[in-house]
């Protein structure tokens, strides 16, 4: 049943990239500046330009270029980087990668973080530590990642030296320097991540205590941790994923600032990259691959509430 949902949605999902991929090439086709001009620079003459643009196909009617860019998509290739004269998808790759280290471990932390702080909430409902907690999460999702990037490369690296403000190492190289490297920018993407989680799961965790079953359940002498653990907490966690799927999405297509602020070699500042040269190319193949991965993750999270919660399994 689930297969039959996923394929459904995988290819509904379809429509929405052929769009995503027009609408980026558009875009893309209408951004100030020359590649050319940024290859050969100021001083090239009128007849290099020309002719460099001649290679390029830059002088190609749209539809031409967008029918020669849109086919080879079509067969797994996104073209070649203009600038980096390097296969995109070789690229993305290699920058892919680093984006979602850094995507998974704030998640992960996120989400750790924000079910304990909302259960919590929930189980002191209207007490002191549910309204400081409260008022955590409003000023964790009220300031913004980047603030937060700043705070915390101005205590941690410059103030107290601890870790470093700036660099990435890969888990895989050195776990612990990539640690080390990784502590400061989770921790600027987690903090509003975790506040949503926590505000959702409270708010959800307050609703099924206060349900008929669970109260029929501590009537029946049932204990407290089993009540919240097998009855409350799978219920009340169908809320939740959706904030935490969205979030993932957004944390992979929206970590452009953090990784610039931090000098991390990701999917951010590789979109930095390629509007900076004009890397039309590169920039097409960046857009679409981060829509690919945010409807991937949107199918991930329905599919997650529908086993988290079987009364809502598609038919």
């Amino acid at each position: 049943m689930l297969l039959i949902y996923a394929v459904r949605r995988l290819v509904a999902a379809l429509p929405v990239l052929v769009i995503v991929a027009v609408l980026t090439f558009l875009l893309m086709s209408i951004v100030p500046g020359d590649p050319a001009r940024v290859l050969l620079g100021d001083s090239a003459s009128t007849e290099q330009l020309a002719r460099l643009r001649t290679e390029l196909g830059l002088d190609d009617p749209w539809l031409v270029r967008f029918g020669s860019w849109f086919g080879g998509v079509l067969r797994g290739d996104l073209g070649e980087s203009v600038f980096l004269s390097e296969p995109v998808s070789s690229i993305i790759g290699k920058r892919g990668l680093v984006s979602l280290t850094l995507a998974i471990a704030a998640e992960a932390v996120a989400i750790v973080i924000g079910i304990v702080l909302g259960v919590v909430a929930a189980l002191r409902r209207d007490r002191w530590l549910d309204r400081m907690l409260s008022a955590g999460s409003v000023a964790g999702i009220a300031v913004p990642n980047f603030v937060v990037a700043i705070l915390l490369i101005a205590l941690f690296a410059v103030q107290l030296r601890w870790l470093p403000a700036t660099g990435f190492v890969a888990p895989w190289d050195d776990l612990g320097a990539s640690i080390r490297t990784l502590a400061l920018p989770v921790a600027a993407l987690a903090i509003k991540q975790a506040a949503l989680i926590a505000r959702m799961m409270r708010g959800s965790m307050v609703e099924v205590l206060s349900s008929e079953y669970l109260l029929a359940a501590r009537a029946r002498g049932l204990g407290r941790v089993r009540r919240v653990v097998r009855h409350a907490l799978p219920n009340a966690l169908g809320p939740t994923i959706t904030v935490i799927g969205v979030g993932f999405g957004s944390l992979v297509t929206g970590t452009v600032i953090i990784e610039v602020v931090f000098g991390i070699p990701g999917m951010g500042q590789l979109l930095i990259d390629g509007v900076r040269t004009r890397d039309i190319v590169l920039l097409q193949g960046v857009m679409l691959t981060i829509t690919a991965i945010y409807v991937l993750v949107m199918l991930l999270t329905d599919l997650a509430q529908a086993w988290v919660n079987p009364r809502i399994k598609p038919n």
